[in-house]
């Protein structure tokens, strides 16, 4: 199945990571930096959320 997310660079996550789950499914982190990170983190999962997939967006203190 194919994900709504974007691809294109504006929107593109500076991180992936995925690791799986317990009932077989398969869990993404998306991590976004600087200045605009939140904003395309909130595009991200207006799209994800529009498609009916569950998504949310988690503010964070980095260590960079």
């Amino acid at each position: 199945m194919s994900l709504p997310a974007e691809t294109r660079s504006h929107l593109a996550p500076d991180r992936l990571s995925v690791w799986p789950m317990e009932d077989g499914r398969y869990g993404l982190d998306a991590t976004y930096h600087g200045a605009t990170g939140f904003a395309r983190a909130e595009a991200q999962r207006q799209l994800l959320q529009a498609a009916n997939l569950s998504a949310s967006v988690r503010q964070e203190l980095g260590d960079d």
